[in-house]
């Protein structure tokens, strides 16, 4: 079993700033697969390879700037640090945890919520504005008849 599997949440210590990702990794038939998620993008990871401890992928992103990264860490139990680089720029630090099941559960649960309190909000703003989820009015719903 390769190490690297589950979900992680890095942090990328940027000449910007510190950057957040949660990358998942997993194993279908002996090929490794992943991806990386921010709040703007979620990308593919490419060429995985694990030696052991040590992972090394590629993959590209268009925010903040396009760029092409090369990612180079190593798993310890439940952490990984390591590097990435992008080119001829400077190189980035990569630290990461892994999540727990009891994460990952009360990730999706926090984004059902937040999906539903979506859905409940504009339903309120429609009755408000006295619509339909067509558009169409509500006809004399809430209106005076005088």
């Amino acid at each position: 079993m390769h190490p690297i599997l589950g979900t992680w949440d890095v942090r990328l210590k940027t000449p910007i700033g510190t950057l957040g990702a949660v990358y998942a990794f997993s194993d279908t038939s002996g090929v490794l697969a992943g991806t990386a998620s921010t709040t703007s993008e979620t990308v593919p990871l490419a060429a995985i390879v694990c030696d052991g401890p040590r992972v090394t992928w590629r993959q590209s992103v268009t925010r903040p700037m396009r760029l092409n990264l090369d990612f180079d860490v190593v798993v310890d139990g439940e952490t990984l640090t390591g590097h990435s680089r992008a080119g001829r720029l400077p190189r980035t630090t990569v630290t990461g945890t892994r999540r727990t099941n009891r994460e990952k559960l009360n990730s999706l649960q926090g984004n059902r919520r937040t999906a539903t309190e979506a859905a409940q909000a504009r339903t309120s703003h429609l009755q408000r504005l006295r619509l339909r989820p067509d558009g169409s009015e509500c006809a004399g719903q809430g209106r005076d008849p005088h």
